[in-house]
This record gives C-alpha cells, structure tokens and sequence, in this order.
C-alpha cells in the first residue's frame, strides 16, 4: 500500500458540516488507500485556543509528512478557510508538489468583491486542478477569479452507504446548522400553517443541528408549535442514523448552498426532500420528479409542499424511486471516488 502520497487537508472529523461528511465518504473509496491517503486537519469546533493549538498541531503534521507527499488535496471554503489553507498550499507549492484545490463554498454573494477576488484568484491559480460541486460553480469561479475552465473539474458529492429502514414515522426532519442561510425559521413558520390540520395531527418536525437554538426555541414558542417541533441539537452517530431512518420528508430551505451533504444524506436514506433553487440544486433537480423546490424565503410555498407529501405517500414514494436511480448514477459513491482517483494518477504521472 502507498503511504501518504496524498496529504488530505480539511477540517477536523469531530466537526460539524458538509466537508466532513465529504471526506467520511471518499475514505469509502478505493483510492483513499491506494493512495495512502492521510487526512491533516486543520480546524474544529471550540474557542479561538483550541483552534489555534489544532492549527499548528496540523501544520507541524504536514511539515513531517509533506517530504513524502505527492499531492494536497485542499478542502476549503472561501474567508478564512481558504486563506488558511493557503499557507499549505504556498509551501507546498515550494517544494514542487500537486495541488488539488476541492471548493465547498455555498454563498455566491463572497464572489463579489472585486478586492477580495484578486486574493482569492492568487490563491487558486496555485493549483494544479480544481474540483467544484456543480457546473454552475464552474462557470462563476472562471469568470469571477480569471481561472482557466480546463483546471476546473465538476465533481458531485457522493452519496453514503447506508442501511435503509421500511418502517417510517410521521416525522419532517431538518439536518443543518441553525443560522438563517439554512432557512430553519422558514421551515418553522411553514410547519406551523399546516401542522393543526386533521390530515397533518399526527406529523411532526425534528431539527437537529446546533447553532441559533435559543432563537429557533422562540420562534416555535411564539407560534405556540412547542409540542409538535423537538429541536434535538447536532446528532452523529447511531442518533443521527435513525433519525434518517425514521423520517418520511426531509426539508432543507436554504437560501444558498453548493450542493449540500444533507440531500445526499437523505437521498441515500430513501426521503424524499423539499429544497430550495440555490447553489448546484437547479442544475441537479427537477420540481416534482427527484424532490419539491421551493422559492426561497417563501413559507406559503414551502407549506404547500409540505402538505402535498405529507397527504400523499404516493408522491412520496415515486420521489425516492426517481432519486434512487440518481445516487446509483450521478451521485454514485464508487464512481465518484473513481473519479477522484483518476485525478490522483494523472497528477502523478504528469498528465
């Protein structure tokens, strides 16, 4: 087996979000070990301290294995994450090794700034190649950041391997942080419209994530919803898995994304989801075939559609029939890490 050929550089295991859900799920593949791959992780959740100790700790990490290394495959956002990361980069870049630069970023709006856009484009024409979600992200990194489009590779988030459950609840679940670009007030607004209707009685929404849950309680308080909504906080693990099995809907209103884990999640799980037109999603979804999209910001709407899946289970399923041709096919994890694979050995041989 390959030792450490790739440097995996991203976010710790122990923290929440997309990119490590990301991870998690190209460790699947076979190309993680043919590659020796080893993930170097750079930040986690806690306090200013503990983030600075975790930094140097990954880039003490790196310095040691970095003789060895072959390529970096940088996980980043933009802001500071990717000005971060680019203190790996620029060092590897020194001692003539490959970069990857594989970007998760989900507003659109931090591409327009034309002063931070001279840093951000610097930064990325260091790389050898660089993986986007969509093709939509494609085409606003060219143009934004000056970037060649040949450098630039769509390559979608895998669906996981999970084990489905048959017997589902009368459960709407969300799964996200709680700060507003994830909608969680909107979802709560839309739930509470329809929630005391006879056909709805026996519904109820979960939220699991951290973030605004001291505001997300008084949202739910002042609709008086209180005994229909459980906000169960961030949730991994075994918690995590049935709650995915247990749900019937799952609702995600963001108002921008790239394309997010938590679809896929669901995806894989067999619920169907209600999303919103941002990101990679209008590229990759089609209303009423593989999921309901919803304007954004728009609770009516967002009511509607969840009354719609709630009253019928066969819309519902022929939802998960057409997505469960997608995650064998677009959002194939094998595939997928095939493709991540093959980006390996061209870089390694020189093409």
């Amino acid at each position: 087996m390959a030792r450490h050929r790739v440097l995996v550089i991203a976010t710790s295991k122990y923290t929440r979000g997309g990119i490590t859900s990301v991870i998690n799920a190209h460790k699947q593949g076979k190309q993680w070990d043919e590659y020796g791959c080893k993930w170097i992780e750079t930040v986690r959740d806690g306090n200013a301290f503990i983030k600075i100790l975790y930094f140097i700790k990954a880039l003490g990490q790196f310095l040691m294995l970095l003789y060895g290394a072959k390529i970096l495959h940088i996980h980043s956002a933009l802001g500071t994450s990717i000005k971060r990361k680019n203190i790996f980069i620029t060092i590897g870049k020194i001692f003539n090794k490959k970069v990857i630069i594989h970007f998760h970023a989900a507003e659109k709006s931090m591409l327009n700034n034309p002063d931070k856009n001279i840093i951000y484009s610097k930064i990325f024409k260091k790389a050898d190649k660089i993986i986007v979600l969509s093709d939509s992200w494609k085409k606003l990194l060219a143009s934004k950041l000056s970037l060649d489009k040949d450098r630039i590779i769509t390559i979608y988030n895998p669906a996981p391997l999970v084990e489905r459950s048959i017997i589902k609840k009368n459960i709407v679940l969300f799964a996200g942080t709680l700060i507003k670009r994830k909608g969680y007030d909107t979802l709560i607004k839309a739930f509470s419209t329809i929630c005391r209707r006879p056909e709805v009685n026996d519904w109820y929404l979960v939220m699991a994530g951290n973030g605004e849950l001291d505001e997300a309680k008084e949202v739910i308080s002042d609709l008086g919803i209180s005994d229909r909504v459980t906000l169960v906080g961030w949730v991994t693990g075994k918690t995590k898995d049935d709650l995915f099995r247990e749900a019937s809907i799952f609702c995600l209103p963001s108002q921008a994304e790239g394309f997010p884990m938590a679809i896929l999640d669901a995806w894989a799980y067999g619920i169907p989801c209600i999303m919103t037109p941002v990101g990679g999603i209008p590229e990759l979804v089609t209303d009423e075939v593989d999921g309901i999209i919803v304007p954004v910001n728009n609770y009516l709407k967002l009511a509607d559609a969840l009354l719609m899946l709630i009253k019928s289970k066969d819309i519902r399923d022929k939802i998960v029939k057409n997505t469960d041709k997608r995650i064998s096919s677009d959002f194939n994890i094998n595939i997928l890490n095939s493709q991540i694979g093959n980006i390996y050995h061209d870089l390694i041989e020189g093409k």
